[in-house]
């Protein structure tokens, strides 16, 4: 599958130390943008990723792109808590093809990445205030679709040079910790549905009783379909209210 290279991106730019080594600065000295994310999601739900910042070393404007595959759909972005009393720019298209987007054509230059290959959010802060903000935190957080095909899908993010300045309109230059989401096949919920053959019978009071005289284990169920009462535990009042949701009441 192709999501294998997916996993080879994620663990290929936790370290970008020969970036900063390159430009003169020191990886200890970079601060650093990290993508966060809750890592499993069921298909088509909504997630959220955070990009979240240590070692700022003082920012007055800044300009990220969360790339990602296609098959991933952006739907919103809000500010965090290092430029709260800053402005946020968004672009007019939050999944536009990397290799339509000159700003993300231009992070992308000499660091290995095929644009072709993701979309782009992208993302532009400006400080309102003439302070030397050195907040660390939440940047962004993006609120993302998942796909209905289970799978990884990678996520990462990277400022678009000469964008990312200190109050001396110095450039600053960050490293970055890049991630994926593990998207699962959704559980439809049946409730009653003890056997789980997409029917709610007399089989699945036989099926239900076999489980709690321990005849058959939890394997043998479908739980989320055998849980009628919602208590998070599979038991008599559970049969009893399957036998009434059989009856009809």
């Amino acid at each position: 599958m192709k999501k294998i290279v997916s996993l080879i991106l994620t663990v290929t730019f936790v370290v970008s130390a020969s970036l900063c080594l390159g430009i003169g600065i020191s990886a200890d000295a970079a601060p650093t943008l990290t993508v966060v994310n809750g890592q499993t999601v069921d298909a088509g739900d909504t997630f959220t990723v955070t990009v979240e910042m240590s070692g700022n070393p003082g920012l007055w404007s800044t300009k990220i792109l969360l790339y990602f595959d296609p098959e991933l759909v952006c739907e919103s972005v809000s500010a965090g808590e290092i430029f709260s009393a800053g402005e946020m720019t968004l672009a007019n298209d939050l999944n536009r093809s990397c290799a339509t987007n000159r700003t993300a054509r231009a992070a992308f230059d000499g660091r290995g990445i095929d644009p072709q290959d993701y979309n782009s959010a992208c993302v532009f802060f400006v400080n309102d205030n003439d302070v030397d903000n050195t907040a660390n935190g939440v940047l962004a957080t993006f609120t993302m679709r998942a796909p209905s095909e289970p799978g990884t899908y990678f996520i990462g993010v990277l400022d678009a040079l000469g964008d990312v300045i200190n109050n001396d309109s110095e450039d600053v230059y960050f490293s970055y910790v890049n991630s994926s989401i593990v998207v699962e096949e959704s559980v439809q919920v049946k409730l009653g549905d003890v056997n789980g053959d997409g029917i709610v019978n007399v089989k699945d009071i036989t099926t239900l009783k076999k489980y709690l005289a321990s005849a058959i284990t939890l394997d043998d169920i479908v739980f989320q379909n055998s849980d009628i009462d919602g208590n998070g535990a599979v038991g008599v009042k559970d049969l009893n209210e399957l036998k009434s949701l059989i009856a009809g009441n």
